[in-house]
């Protein structure tokens, strides 16, 4: 309910009805202006006139079965955020990425998304050298403060994850399952743990209880890229799905760093092909953090820049100094605005970093 509570589930209706994609939700956001409950209370008429003669008898049918209080459940048992393009909380990266996501489900730590990241990924079966690879430059990178992006994968990208959160550093792993679902089963007892902590975000485009297909994790590829400045690849065959990362961030534009790879080991195929097209050799995380010009410096003056704190944020940080932790619920009615301006500053504040929620609901000061 991090939205107003209202949005989110009229959102999450609509996502069932219908699954379109961004270019359409964009559309569907225009012709409501924003009130998603239109598309399940307008007449049919009206839904006609907005959308293609498939997509009105999906939606007419499908929305006569939408369970509302089903939906906010799930949101509520997950901390649910639903974001679209037209959200200023959608990642700006993603806006401009060939088939941008119209929806994006959010768990966990929400200003992350807003950091200057890099995406680090590789095999399943990663070698010894591929794993020494991947804590090496993790590290380097993390101790900068860089957001270090991945798959959740078991192998090159778990690792990514965990380094990063060992050296103090935020991690988002974007997933092919669907956003209650965290895949591998083997990873879900410590992404819980980071959730709580506020040191993970996940973030997928599928709904609690979508069906996972394998088509899902290729598909996925596209925003762990598109979320990064840079993707660095620790260890790739020739045919893999490291590979098809690396072939999908050079059509996105991102600049491409490679672990220089034993030229007799199949493993390490992917690694030197890249380097034969021109893709940079890294050795070092200095080299990733001067290349994409993310030094500390910059990542703090990224971050100043989101906006200005007002009386509402005051007054809400003020709670703070009586009890050091205050439920959303409790702080909308312990203040006299409207709910959906003090959900939405709520947001904001967490994006700057004066406020993180826990996976209770509730909210505590940084």
């Amino acid at each position: 309910m991090q939205q107003t509570s209202n949005t989110a589930v009229e959102l999450l209706a609509v996502h069932r009805c219908l699954r379109l994609s961004g270019s359409r939700y964009a559309r569907m956001a225009a012709a409501c202006g924003g009130e998603w409950s239109r598309w399940r209370t307008e007449s049919e008429l009206w839904i006609r006139q907005h959308l293609s003669s498939k997509e009105a008898e999906r939606l007419l049918t499908n929305r006569l079965q939408v369970d509302l209080s089903r939906e906010q459940a799930l949101i509520d048992q997950y901390q649910l955020r639903l974001i679209t393009p037209e959200q200023r909380l959608f990642p700006e990266a993603l806006q401009h990425i060939y088939q941008p996501p119209g929806l994006l489900f959010v768990r966990g730590e929400l200003r992350s998304l807003w950091f200057p990241g890099v995406a680090v990924v590789g095999s399943r079966r990663m070698t010894s050298y591929a794993k020494r690879c991947t804590e090496h430059l993790t590290a380097a990178m993390a101790q900068q403060g860089i957001t270090i992006i991945s798959g959740l994968a078991m192998g090159v990208d778990s690792l990514a994850h965990q380094t990063a959160v060992a050296a103090g550093a935020k991690t988002i792993a974007v997933l092919g399952s669907s956003i209650d679902q965290i895949h591998p089963a083997s990873s879900t007892r410590w992404a819980t743990e980071q959730l709580a902590a506020g040191t993970l975000s996940l973030v997928s485009e599928y709904a609690p209880g979508e069906t996972v297909s394998r088509n899902n994790f290729v598909v996925r590829n596209r925003l762990v890229s598109g979320m990064s400045r840079g993707v660095v690849i620790i260890q790739a065959g020739e045919k893999s799905g490291t590979m098809a990362t690396a072939r999908i961030a050079l059509e996105q534009g991102r600049e491409i760093f490679t672990v220089p790879g034993d030229i007799f080991a199949l493993q390490y195929e992917g690694n030197n092909r890249l380097l034969q097209e021109g893709a940079t050799p890294v050795t070092s995380g200095a080299q990733i953090v001067e290349a994409l010009s993310l030094s500390q410096h910059a990542l703090h003056q990224e971050v100043k820049q989101v906006s200005p704190e007002n009386e509402l944020e005051s007054r809400i940080l003020a709670l703070f100094t009586a009890e050091p932790q205050w439920h959303m619920n409790a702080i909308v009615r312990a203040l006299p605005e409207d709910s959906a301006l003090i959900l939405s500053t709520l947001t904001m504040m967490e994006l700057k970093g004066m406020l993180r929620q826990d996976s209770s609901g509730h909210y505590v000061r940084y």
